[in-house]
């Protein structure tokens, strides 16, 4: 059996990742019901259409104490803000996207802590798929590359397709994720290859 020490804090890193992204799904919501809240109660009272009220810039400003002074931080109109927080917008996807090259990064660690305590190699298909996502979303601005079509699990994308990871396949991976290493545990020296030894 795998001593789990390692596995276990990678375990409980893809939980906060999950919750990372289950609470910036709850802000997006938050903030596209309050942009429309907003924007149906100004066109009730007739002052203003939606298209109107998209045109505005809405921006992100800091104020700077010191220098008396209003830093702008990032500038987008309202109708930019709705296209990115509407249910499966923009940021839904690019949220599950960067917790995929999150999860591949932590595995790359944990993985290397566990092979080095353990003398053995761990291989996975799973964490090969997520990497080849993961290489995609990097370095192909999230356009499949060609060995996405290898993928053995995740085999929801094929070349040249936009990798777009909605809630259930995020949280699928998740799932399979806990099972991949529970499977390690219970199969350690049957599926991976024992170095050194």
């Amino acid at each position: 059996m795998l001593n789990m020490q390692f596995l276990n804090q990678f375990l409980s890193t893809i939980s906060e990742i999950n919750g990372l992204y289950l609470d910036a799904k709850a802000g997006f919501h938050s903030v596209y019901s309050r942009i429309m809240e907003i924007q149906e109660k100004e066109v009730a009272k007739g002052h203003y259409s939606f298209d109107e009220l998209d045109k505005v810039n809405f921006d992100y400003v800091k104020k700077d104490i010191e220098n008396n002074e209003i830093k702008l931080k990032h500038r987008s109109t309202v109708a930019d803000r709705k296209e990115r927080n509407k249910p499966n917008g923009k940021n839904y996807y690019q949220i599950a996207n960067y917790c995929i090259v999150l999860i591949y990064q932590y595995w790359e660690y944990y993985r290397d802590k566990t092979e080095k305590s353990h003398n053995i190699k761990l291989d996975s298909n799973l964490m090969s798929d997520i990497n080849c996502y993961r290489n995609s979303i990097i370095h192909h601005h999230s356009i499949a590359n060609k060995k996405v079509n290898k993928c053995k699990i995740l085999t929801w994308f094929k070349y040249k397709d936009e990798i777009k990871i909605d809630e259930n396949k995020f949280q699928t991976i998740i799932e399979k994720i806990k099972q991949e290493i529970v499977k390690m545990d219970e199969n350690y020296g049957v599926q991976h290859q024992i170095v050194g030894s």
